[in-house]
């Protein structure tokens, strides 16, 4: 009757045993690989009190041809309906 009980987890300790065994030959033969973290540049692009819609849209769209990714709006001035906007935006270095 043990000896029942102890074949099936015999079985499945050498499964596993063979299981690691291949994944750290895999490891071994894997070539140093080092990763470069992204730099990025950012801008920080303030809305003036003056500027309308259509000034602030050309303002993005000429960062935008020049790479830069508009990442979030930030408001200034929360539960006012004055202008104070802030456009983040980002660029790989």
């Amino acid at each position: 009757m043990k000896t029942l009980m102890i074949a099936p987890l015999f079985a499945a300790a050498v499964l596993l045993g063979v299981a690691l065994s291949s994944r750290a030959a895999e490891n071994a033969a894997a070539p140093d690989i080092k990763v470069q973290r992204q730099q990025w540049q950012h801008l920080a692009l303030p809305q003036q009190a003056d500027d309308a819609l259509p000034e602030i849209s050309a303002k993005i769209n000429e960062l935008g041809r020049q790479g830069w990714e508009l990442v979030t709006v930030a408001d200034d001035r929360p539960g006012t309906l004055r202008a104070g906007k802030t456009y983040y935006f980002k660029r790989p270095l």
